[in-house]
């Protein structure tokens, strides 16, 4: 069974390898500043959703959103049923979409 021997020639060429390969330090502070900043958390809160920077839900959120109520199909009337569906380009807002 052979033996690995390493050289002082081949560890200070790996590391000319590895100085002209990797990215240098500033670029390790910008992914260490993505990674920071980057969501790590989330609750959500009745309709509302909260994303935090922090692990711990801690702070204010770095991101919110909220999602309306929901609704039941007996909560609309059948005019805005019909313009939910309507084609925009019609003057006649209950007039069916046609596919070109």
């Amino acid at each position: 069974m052979g033996k690995n021997l390493v050289t002082r020639d081949t560890i200070v060429n790996l590391a000319k390898q590895i100085k002209a390969n990797f990215t240098s330090k500033t670029a390790f502070a910008q992914m260490e500043q993505n990674v920071n900043s980057a969501f790590k958390s989330g609750e959500i809160v009745g309709s509302t959703i909260n994303l935090y920077t922090a692990s711990d839900k801690s702070g204010t959120p770095a991101f919110s959103f909220d999602f309306p109520e929901q609704l039941s199909i007996e909560d609309y009337t059948e005019e805005e049923i019909a313009q939910l569906f309507a084609d925009s380009n019609s003057d006649n807002p209950a007039a069916e979409t046609q596919n070109p």
